[in-house]
């Protein structure tokens, strides 16, 4: 098996201590808020408490996924390093965003000459707290890539 970077979305529902302590790469999801455009920078721009008091005071929200342009510049920079990139996203039941990393991904094949192995599993999901990223990744990898 070759050397991977291990990578997820913003919403994966880890902390930036628990994505640097585990080594895991992350790319941000954008939202507006009262038409101000943020990038979801895991709370340190404007922290978790000062934003879900916003929404209670009620200040309009709204998400937005990554394009697919973001998601090349984003796995490019990866590539470079000449390792394989494991990268879990949201289901594709539940954004778009899953379709940006694919295509994105798709597109970049024959400039790295890599391999798209897709997994949208519907088991993994965030659940607060308790998303381990890191854990279900390395059963992926174990799973479906070490016999390469």
């Amino acid at each position: 098996m070759a050397e991977y970077i291990l990578s997820a979305t913003s919403t994966a529902d880890l902390t930036k201590e628990q994505f640097e302590e585990r080594d895991i790469r992350v790319v941000f999801f954008h939202y507006t808020i009262d038409g101000e455009e943020k990038i979801d920078d895991l709370g340190q721009s404007i922290s978790f408490h000062d934003f879900y008091q916003m929404m209670e005071q009620g200040a309009m929200t709204k998400t937005s996924q990554l394009s697919i342009g973001e998601y090349m510049d984003y796995f490019r920079g990866m590539l470079t390093e000449g390792k394989d990139i494991l990268h879990v996203t949201l289901s594709s039941g539940l954004s778009g965003d899953y379709n940006s990393a694919r295509s994105a991904s798709e597109m970049l094949k024959e400039e790295f000459l890599i391999k798209v192995t897709e997994l949208d599993k519907t088991w993994l999901r965030s659940c607060k707290n308790e998303f381990e990223v890191d854990r279900v990744a390395r059963k992926i990898i174990t799973e479906h890539w070490e016999d390469e």
